[in-house]
């Protein structure tokens, strides 16, 4: 008799670890038209960013300190997954740098951006 009940748990155990397994697998299928959606998303914001900063670059003959000074939407400079894009202006003012934190929040493979490089200084 005990051995019918270690069975069963050694079963039940093994069917939950497929259930759990086949979950994870289909995760990743499941959610991939969302993430494609939040990629185009991503990236289509992150022009308008970079259109709105060429914008000011012409107009103020500087680019920004931050995203802030372009006055968008709080939801214009966030990415797909909510995460607020990066900015970085080189130090010499002659260019600047845009990017996502991609879906895991933090640098490493899935990240987008845009690099410009201008080849005169803006004027401070």
């Amino acid at each position: 008799m005990e051995s019918r009940v270690t069975r069963r748990r050694i079963l039940i155990a093994l069917a939950w670890l497929l259930v759990a397994r086949g979950g994870a697998i289909s995760y990743g299928y499941w959610n991939a038209p969302i993430d494609r959606a939040r990629v185009t998303q991503t990236e289509a914001r992150l022009r308008d960013v970079d259109k709105a900063l060429m914008e000011y670059r012409t107009q103020a003959g500087t680019l920004p300190d931050t995203l802030e000074m372009l006055n968008l939407a709080d939801e214009d400079t966030k990415d797909g997954w909510g995460f607020r894009f990066r900015y970085m202006r080189e130090e010499a003012g002659n260019g600047y740098r845009i990017r996502t934190v991609g879906a895991l929040g933090r640098v490493g493979r899935s990240e987008l951006e845009i690099r410009r490089h201008f080849a005169e200084k803006t004027e401070e």
